[in-house]
């Protein structure tokens, strides 16, 4: 396979590098005996100093790819419709090699194009670095569309494990081929620095260029457990905020602390009033303390409903002060995006959004 690096000295000295090679690299360079033709040597690059060396630009690599193709195709016509390019282009950039080598590469006739003895000889040292090439380039084309690989997916903790997790075990025994790298974490992932494909955010997105698509809300509540909040007391009474110990919820990523807002003037007094006595970054810390009876806490309706249909929870100002958070999915660009991304884009979209909507349902 070819290293990325190419250079070319004013002299036609080329460099190109075959990982494969003795020395790691391989310099073609101009051999005065033959007339100015490429010769390979197996030389090594590293450290070279000589300054006429040049990095070899776009256009070299493209006159080395027609030279190979007129001479399969026997035609400057063929060749250019084999490239996409028209005959008086393949023309052109045939004439600009031949002037920048100083030699004749083909012997032109009204109805054939033969290679030059030079042109042979140019041909035989550079058409196994140019297969090389072309077999990278398509072997990324084929893994793309091939469903196997990675895909590096990021959703927080608690969303993850209810919503992600369930729907990712069933996606891996549809198609074993493709490995899922899961990462749970409650901090916002920059998708292009930590190389993510995907990434499920919770709440306001940050002003960016990344595509979002909306999956659903979730709606949150204020909590408390039974043994904090006795069955007489009236959930719709402020003053439950006023007697018992608050747990605030430190949002990842701002480092700042949940603001909870509300259209009733009198529980709007009440939770500018609060003092957190415990304050949390996670939302499965802060269940664990409602669940224990240390205070009344924010969570989402999904967390909880099994808590609360069992009568170990109960809502506070349930009315009152409701909570909707959208969800998105986000990534990108769709453009060039291997077939796989493509396919758990879609299928996730889907699953998330149904679990949603039935959880929706479930605590409506």
């Amino acid at each position: 396979m070819l290293a990325a690096s190419v250079s070319v000295e004013t002299n036609c000295k080329l460099a190109c590098a075959p990982l494969d090679g003795p020395s790691g690299e391989y310099v073609l360079s101009t051999d005065t005996k033959l007339g100015g033709l490429l010769t390979l040597e197996n030389t090594p690059i590293v450290g070279h100093t000589d300054p006429e060396m040049e990095t070899i630009d776009q256009t070299s690599l493209r006159d080395l790819t027609i030279l190979s193709a007129v001479a399969r195709e026997g035609s400057f016509a063929s060749a250019g419709r084999s490239l996409g390019l028209p005959r008086n282009g393949v023309s052109r950039h045939i004439a600009m090699l031949e002037d920048r080598l100083g030699v004749r590469l083909f012997q032109r006739t009204t109805r054939k194009v033969a290679p030059t003895e030079a042109a042979r000889r140019l041909l035989a040292q550079i058409e196994h670095p140019l297969g090389q090439m072309r077999t990278a380039l398509e072997a990324v084309g084929d893994r793309n569309e091939a469903l196997e690989g990675n895909i590096t997916l990021s959703v927080s903790h608690a969303f993850g494990r209810h919503f992600i997790i369930p729907f990712l075990a069933e996606f891996q025994r549809a198609h074993p081929g493709i490995r899922i790298d899961l990462h749970l974490s409650d901090t916002i992932e920059p998708l292009i620095e930590r190389a993510v494909d995907l990434v499920i955010r919770i709440g306001p997105l940050p002003e960016s260029s990344l595509i979002a698509r909306r999956l659903g809300s979730i709606e949150a509540g204020l909590f408390a457990s039974t043994d904090l909040v006795t069955k007489t007391a009236d959930p719709h009474d402020e003053a439950i905020l006023r007697n018992r110990p608050f747990i605030g919820f430190r949002v990842p990523g701002s480092g700042q602390l949940l603001a909870l807002r509300t259209s009733n003037p009198r529980v709007g007094q009440a939770l500018e009033a609060l003092e957190p006595a415990f304050i949390c970054n996670s939302l499965e810390g802060i269940r664990d303390l409602v669940m224990a009876g240390r205070g009344v806490g924010a969570l989402p309706l999904y967390m909880v409903s099994r808590d609360l249909s069992a009568g170990r929870l109960i809502r506070v100002l349930p009315t009152e002060l409701t909570l909707s958070v959208d969800v998105h999915i986000c990534f990108i660009s769709r453009r060039h995006a291997p077939q796989r991304v493509r396919l758990l884009l879609e299928h996730l979209a889907k699953d998330v959004s149904r679990r949603l909507k039935a959880a929706e349902s479930e605590t409506g």
